[in-house]
């Protein structure tokens, strides 16, 4: 009851802590992440080797980049150049930025039994065995990092002088074992994003006292976070461990298997896991988590894991913590599922993950840091069309890409427009096209021709207009998106009529004359001018006029000025009485009057009087 209790108080401390630092830490990772390259960072120390991930123990709150794979299968192999004893030993309790950079530790073997340990402060004192590429996390930035092939098998116990103490509160220490890290502790607390482990963990030991803590990406999560992680390793454990042999005390937790975290108080949010977790039955607690073996948070009722998934075979439940009844941000799915990304909720499949549907490995993987890499990709079809004109479409037709990938598959895909980048169809000039896929690119070349005119239209064929007068002419260019729509006027008799380069025409005196628009490539259309001089007076002959019946007379009508183009219409207000002709003509009809009108086509009149006996 007591135990539980201390659990309760510890848990509510740290998940208040914890979401005040969260936001601190996830800020940390996303500028890094925006600052990684082929080049080093500034204020990085570059890791290339085994030994130069055995330095950060010089520098334990330094930053680092790894920079290529490090392979360190034999080197950690028993009788390997770095074994010693118990194959790789983990890097000291670590506070600095671990950059992966989206390469991978590849191998890595510990086996036996370590005697380091670490105070975990909980109420009284519990040194801990941490395992893994690092023992301890202390408020450390780790991310972008592949563990591949990881061969994790702690069998014995050490012997460190801890015995348990009852007057002092002393109990002998548990055991955390994860990929990245056994475990995380301290203030602020560490911020684990956008890594991976495969391979096998599994705790062989028969050690009967304290939490054994077991988790893909890390044993114990005291605190912190962990974000866009997932596990493909298998954890055991292979020896039932309960309260015989816990001596007078009787204390020891619980077995927490979990394929993201064995225990933690922390945030594991977009996560998930397809590593098997097994363990065989215990007389005590004994917590198995397809994400977490024992989600200590549950004491609160407060959940502390968020869109998390796991594969339904790899285990039974996705929160081992069965205390409060429910899985607690995780949810079961079917190896069909876990091909769509439909599947999982809250996952950023736009920037973080991917899934390769091509790829050898069916589920998501991070974007800057694959599981499986593009080691070559080669166009084996071009496209059809390698010339096109401004505007066009591209046409991809007949393109057909070659993915060859580091594990050996080769396949081949047609390539679509969401692959390729780096063209713009209306630029004109020979262009390089990017393919992508993945993490791999190729290239092809296109043409793009400038688009030529293919018409001209003027806005009028023919128009007409006085001396001295002005009208504008437009022309319209085709295609719209022609490269050069630039376009001249000319009149063919300027003595008539003159047109500027933007389309004015000027009437100049009487006459006609062609304006004529033509392209930069030879195509016209044109509009037929024809320039007026209107009459500004007119004047007859006679005004007055007094014919017999049958009698004729002419009526004579000048016109100013002389070089007038209007001609007059000629009309009879009584042509029973008088009648005109359009040449002026007039002829008595019956006794009467009539008036005579002369009007220029520009609306000029003048009237003659007519009297018939």
């Amino acid at each position: 009851m007591f135990k539980n209790v201390k659990k309760a108080v510890s848990a509510f401390l740290v998940v208040v802590m914890t979401v005040a630092l969260l936001f601190q830490n996830t800020a940390v990772a996303q500028e890094m992440q925006g600052s990684m390259g082929t080049g080093i960072p500034e204020g990085y120390i570059p890791i290339y080797t085994i030994a130069d991930l055995v330095g950060i123990n010089s520098n334990p709150s330094g930053n680092y980049i790894l920079m290529n794979d490090i392979d360190m299968t034999k080197e950690t192999s028993p009788g390997g150049s770095w074994d010693t004893g118990h194959g790789w030993t983990p890097l000291d309790k670590f506070s600095g930025t671990f950059e992966g950079n989206g390469h991978r530790i590849i191998g890595m073997h510990i086996y036996g039994g370590l005697d380091n340990y670490y105070d975990y402060y909980y109420m009284s004192v519990h040194p801990y065995m941490s395992v893994g590429l690092f023992s301890e996390l202390d408020g450390a930035v780790v991310q972008n990092l592949g563990i591949v092939d990881c061969d994790i098998n702690i069998t014995r116990y050490p012997n460190n002088g801890y015995d348990y103490d009852n007057d002092n509160g002393y109990h002998i220490m548990g055991i955390k074992i994860g990929g990245i890290a056994g475990g995380n502790s301290g203030y602020p607390y560490a911020a684990i994003s956008k890594c991976y482990v495969s391979g096998k963990i599994q705790d062989a030991t028969d050690f009967n006292d304290g939490d054994h803590c077991i988790g893909g990406i890390i044993g114990d999560a005291d605190s912190g976070s962990l974000t866009d992680c997932y596990n493909l390793a298998d954890i055991s454990i292979l020896n039932p461990h309960s309260l015989m042999g816990a001596g007078d005390n009787g204390s020891r937790y619980s077995d927490c298997i979990g394929g993201i975290v064995g225990k933690g108080c922390g945030k594991v949010i977009s996560s998930y896991n397809i590593g098997k977790i097994s363990g065989i039955p215990a007389p005590d607690e004994q917590l198995l988590g397809g994400v977490i073996g024992d989600s200590v948070a549950g004491y609160l009722d407060s959940g502390n894991v968020e869109n998390c998934y796991y594969l339904n075979v790899a285990a039974s439940e996705g929160n081992g913590f069965h205390g409060i009844g429910y899985d607690g941000g995780c949810k079961s799915l079917t190896d069909t599922q876990m091909g769509y990304a439909a599947s999982f909720t809250g996952f950023d499949f736009g920037n973080t993950w991917i899934i390769d549907e091509l790829s050898s490995y069916p589920y998501p993987q991070l974007r800057s840091c694959l599981q499986v890499r593009v080691e070559k990709l080669e166009l084996t079809g071009l496209p059809d069309k390698a010339a096109y004109s401004q505007g066009d479409e591209l046409d991809l037709s007949g393109t057909v890409l070659s993915i060859a990938y580091e594990d050996g598959v080769v396949t081949s895909t047609e390539v679509d427009s969401s692959m390729v980048s780096g063209i713009d169809m209306n630029k004109v000039g020979t262009q390089t096209a990017v393919v992508t896929y993945v993490n791999g690119t190729c290239t092809f070349d296109i043409t793009v021709n400038a688009m030529e005119a293919s018409g001209v239209t003027i806005s009028k064929e023919s128009c007409s207009l006085n001396r001295n007068s002005t009208l504008r002419l437009d022309a319209v260019v085709t295609p719209s998106n022609a490269a050069d729509k630039s376009i001249t006027w000319e009149s063919d008799n300027e003595a008539v009529a003159t047109v500027t380069k933007d389309g004015v025409v000027r009437g100049v005196n009487a006459g006609n004359a062609i304006i004529t628009v033509t392209t930069s490539n030879g195509l016209t259309a044109s509009c037929a001018v024809a320039v007026k001089i209107p009459a500004t007076g007119i004047k007859l002959n006679a005004t007055k006029l007094t014919l017999k019946k049958g009698k004729k007379k002419t009526l004579k009508a000048t016109l100013k000025p002389l070089e007038t183009t209007d001609t007059v219409e000629w009309t009879s207000s009584n042509p029973k009485v008088a009648s005109v002709t359009q040449n002026g003509g007039v002829k008595a009809k019956k006794k009467g009057y009539a008036t005579i009108m002369a009007k220029t086509t520009s609306g000029k009149s003048v009237y003659a009087k007519v009297t018939v006996k």
